[in-house]
């Protein structure tokens, strides 16, 4: 029995042997060492962020070169606020209606000093209070009298451009017919009386202007200042005076 168990042995040592020898390479292979088992590599470092592009920067503003202004526009009238006029002419004055007996019409005469305050509303256009008239030399009975005829009233004054303006009025006038010794005469009577005008500007600065007018001044009045045996007196007829004005005036603004 011992001796049937160590055959069986000794056969399988020579089995085992014999395969062996013919798997050298497989014998060599098992003692190789085991391929080195490729470690997974860390995961890469993430990349920083990319530097944010700088803020634009908006370009310098351009360098302006100042110049003189042309003089024209430093000449350009600045007509704003408080404006003032003064003028003075001559005038041709005529008379109409049944107070007219006694007076010579188309006269030649003097545009006393007229005299206009207001305000500019805006470049063109001024509200003002105004006085004006025409004035004529009447001889009766050897003495000369002055015969006056006023216009008071509301006026506008609208400028075209800035070389031209219109204007017109409304209000009362009132007419005096005294001595020409007398710097106020006390004989007067009261109407209604309109004024029209235009004027060109020949010479105007940034406050001032020079300027040639024309104005009409027609005015009604219900009663006549009547010169009767060197007496002024009055009477009930009506009395119609147109008086035209050629001037020069001066304004300020």
């Amino acid at each position: 029995m011992k001796l049937q168990s160590f055959g069986v042995l000794l056969f399988g040592l020579g089995t085992f042997g014999a395969g062996l020898l013919a798997t050298p390479s497989a014998f060599a292979q098992a003692l190789e060492p085991l391929p080195a088992v490729a470690s997974e590599a860390p995961p890469a470092a993430a990349a920083p962020p990319e530097a944010s592009a700088p803020p634009a920067i908006a370009p310098a503003p351009p360098v302006v070169e100042y110049t003189p202004r042309d003089p024209s526009v430093m000449r350009a009238p600045l007509r704003r606020g408080f404006t003032l006029e003064l003028g003075l002419g001559a005038a041709l004055t005529f008379t109409g209606g049944g107070g007219s007996a006694g007076y010579d019409t188309g006269k030649l005469g003097v545009a006393p000093i007229s005299l206009s305050l207001g305000a500019f509303i805006n470049r063109h256009v001024a509200l003002m209070g105004r006085m004006g008239g025409t004035a004529f030399f009447q001889d009766i009975g050897g003495t000369t009298y002055q015969v006056t005829s006023n216009f008071y009233g509301a006026a506008v004054q609208v400028y075209l451009i800035d070389q031209f303006f219109v204007g017109g009025g409304f209000g009362f006038g009132r007419l005096t017919v005294d001595s020409i010794a007398k710097i106020f005469p006390k004989n007067g009577e009261g109407g209604v009386a309109l004024n029209a005008r235009a004027g060109f500007a020949f010479a105007a600065t940034k406050h001032h202007a020079f300027a040639l007018t024309f104005d009409v001044y027609p005015a009604f009045y219900g009663n006549s200042p009547t010169v009767r045996s060197g007496a002024i007196t009055t009477s009930p007829q009506g009395l119609s005076i147109v008086g035209t004005a050629l001037g020069l005036e001066w304004q300020y603004y």
